[in-house]
């Protein structure tokens, strides 16, 4: 036997072999991303040292974060790694807290929500607030 099939023992060892990968991948996340939250920006290097890793295993594991993260999106069971943003510049991880944004978010959405009330109020009273009286 040659080829795929007898490197991973068939179907069900090439099927195990993804498997592990991907539990491998999802056993890191919770890890990078408390390392992430730490800081607003880190080097890749530093965040390396931390791991203990290789950089490039490093950004191996941000960029299947990076794919978790958007698969989280349309989930609506793990919200977990969606509070949390980042990008790589370079060598430089660049990382931002969402959860902050949108409190901002929701507060602007408040208040236009409270003008516009507000102006309808207005708007309101000035309709039926009667006219001047004009003299002949």
């Amino acid at each position: 036997k040659h080829g795929i099939n007898a490197e991973y023992g068939g179907p069900r060892g090439l099927q195990l072999q993804v498997f592990k990968a991907e539990v491998e991948q999802q056993r890191l996340i919770p890890t990078l991303r408390s390392f992430l939250k730490l800081y607003t920006s880190i080097p890749i290097s530093k965040l390396a040292k931390f791991l203990d890793m290789s950089e490039n295993e490093v950004r191996c594991c941000l960029m299947a974060f990076k794919h978790k993260k958007e698969i989280a999106r349309g989930d609506t069971v793990d919200q977990t790694t969606l509070d949390i943003d980042f990008y790589v510049d370079k060598d430089m991880i660049h990382i931002s807290d969402t959860k902050i944004a949108r409190h901002y978010g929701d507060y602007y959405v408040q208040q236009v929500l409270k003008l516009k009330d507000s102006n309808k109020l207005i708007m309101g009273s000035a309709l039926s607030r009667p006219g001047p009286q004009q003299s002949a």
